[in-house]
């Protein structure tokens, strides 16, 4: 029954302390929408510049762990979007420019296991962190992976169900898996004036 209880009482903790860090990040800036179902772990490193929408099921973990021996980050420029159950692990540090945006169902990494055989016996995962940089006016479209390191340059759009492991140019199209470049992006087709 103990044991019960302090189950109970940590699934009560841990829903508050989400709360109020989903609260937290929604007083940053004025049009800040955080949907039902979003979870942020140590959303006192999450930052935006301006509006934002987080969209049902995401999760977002802002690093500051042990693990990331305390460092990491997910910064948000003006206007950017996370559509529904994306995936963001900002350990080795995430960051959007403005206007940003994903499709549902986005992950992006910015830690990866190392699986070296130096590190096959230990006790403890290892680790390799490297921050990503998400353009201004970048388009990630459903189902993508983004690794660690990678920088998406401004305007570049991701076709669907991609993996990108290498930079992109910006005003380019990528897509596939891995991901190559298939082209620059239709610059009649942007609306600039919003």
């Amino acid at each position: 029954m103990v044991g019960f209880l302090k189950y109970v009482l940590g699934q009560a903790r841990w829903h508050l302390d989400n709360k109020l860090g989903i609260y937290r990040v929604m007083q940053q800036a004025k049009g800040v929408e955080i949907r039902q179902g979003v979870t942020i772990i140590n959303s006192d490193r999450l930052t935006t510049k301006g509006p934002l929408r987080i969209e049902t099921g995401c999760f977002l973990h802002c690093g500051g762990n042990s693990w990331s021996h305390g460092e990491g980050y997910i910064r948000f420029g003006d206007g950017c979007w996370i559509a529904q159950a994306n995936v963001l692990y900002g350990a080795g540090g995430i960051e959007f420019g403005d206007y940003a945006g994903t499709g549902p169902n986005v992950m992006i990494f910015s830690s990866r296991d190392n699986y070296g055989m130096e590190h096959a016996k230990k006790p403890h995962i290892i680790h390799n962190f490297a921050s990503v940089k998400v353009g201004s006016y970048v388009r990630i479209f459903s189902g993508s992976i983004i690794g660690p390191g990678v920088t998406l340059g401004e305007g570049a759009v991701i076709g669907a169900g991609s993996v990108v492991l290498k930079d992109v140019p910006p005003w380019t199209v990528a897509a596939g898996v891995p991901a190559k470049v298939l082209g620059p992006r239709d610059m009649d087709s942007m609306d600039r004036t919003k």
